[in-house]
């Protein structure tokens, strides 16, 4: 009698990783979907170093982790590089350098069950909030007077996270902001 293995063949993309803000990820959690972005894509990259890319790129102090195995066979990833990405002859895009970007192109539902962990960088967090938190141009008696505010809405956004059940990280303070011009 000849015996059948069964192979549970898929693609393997690995680990993706997504940066975003506070807010987002709550509403992320909430609503169990990650929704395009403003450019009509959802943005992962392979690459967990990412944020210590040399440039000046705004990321979110948040980092999610996603287990893009169990993803990609329900979603469909297109490669993309922002290097090449304004030429419209290049319909298959290369890797170059150290970026390793995926995107969809639709809002993803269900996406909780792929979170494996969240990263989150305490000091961009909190930078986050109060500057969130002051209107108009910026000066150092509104950075000020929105600090308590701030140091407030950061307390409530890990309260929040505390309902979910999924593997909350903290990084080094400032790990995930990697620019010599300034803070948030």
């Amino acid at each position: 009698m000849k015996y059948l293995k069964s192979f549970n063949e898929a693609k393997q993309v690995g680990i993706l990783y997504h940066y975003t803000t506070p807010d987002a990820l709550i509403s992320i959690l909430k609503t169990d979907e990650l929704k395009i972005g403003e450019y009509g894509v959802n943005s992962f990259t392979r690459n967990k170093n990412y944020h210590l890319k040399n440039e000046c790129v705004r990321r979110g102090p948040v980092r999610i982790t996603f287990d893009g195995d169990a993803m990609s066979n329900n979603i469909k990833f297109f490669p993309w590089n922002s290097w090449i990405a304004k030429d419209k002859s290049r319909q298959k895009q290369k890797r170059y350098y150290d970026e390793w970007e995926e995107r969809t192109h639709a809002d993803i539902k269900g996406i909780k069950k792929f979170i494996i962990k969240i990263d989150i960088d305490p000091q961009q967090t909190r930078a986050w909030y109060i500057a969130h938190s002051i209107s108009g141009n910026w000066d150092a008696e509104k950075l000020i007077a929105a600090r308590p505010v701030g140091v407030k809405k950061y307390k409530n956004f890990l309260k929040e996270l505390k309902k979910y059940p999924i593997e909350i990280g903290f990084v080094p303070d400032g790990l995930f902001y990697n620019c010599s011009k300034g803070a948030l």
